[in-house]
């Protein structure tokens, strides 16, 4: 089988639930969850798409609308399984902690094709993080 990754520069969206300090002792992963508007997420479909040649994937969930928060928005998450990246709004170097829950970053994706058990599937990987506005007062980084 080819490998099909596909990497883009996401949109500006919120992150939900970083864990980009260390890894999940159970998993061994670094993660975010990243939320889009509707209109943001042809870039993300596309590529994803492109990585699954064209099969269909569950990598996109939409939030339902009597969700507490982000309702009728589109999740999304990447892990990683090493420490990645981060940078401010004006590209200097910050630390993983000061991406909190709720702040509004750009990231680099990279989706792949997995074959598990007979089954297809894809999963998307995180790459490097941009701080576009923190979460204390709306600052922009």
């Amino acid at each position: 089988m080819t490998n099909n990754r596909i990497r883009i520069t996401s949109p500006p969206c919120v992150v939900r639930d970083p864990q980009l300090i260390a890894a999940d002792p159970f998993t061994g992963f670094f993660s975010v969850t990243l939320i889009f508007n509707p209109v943001q997420i042809s870039p993300i479909k596309t590529a994803i798409l492109q990585a699954m040649n064209g099969q269909g994937h569950d990598l996109l969930q939409v939030i339902p609308e009597t969700a507490p928060q982000d309702g009728k928005k589109y999740k999304l998450v990447a892990e990683t399984t090493r420490p990645i990246q981060a940078i401010s709004r004006n590209k200097t170097p910050i630390t993983p902690e000061q991406i909190e829950d709720g702040a509004t970053v750009r990231v680099e994706l990279s989706f792949d094709r997995c074959r598990s058990a007979g089954h297809s599937g894809a999963f998307a990987t995180l790459g490097g993080i941009q701080l576009l506005r923190g979460t204390w007062l709306g600052s922009y980084m």
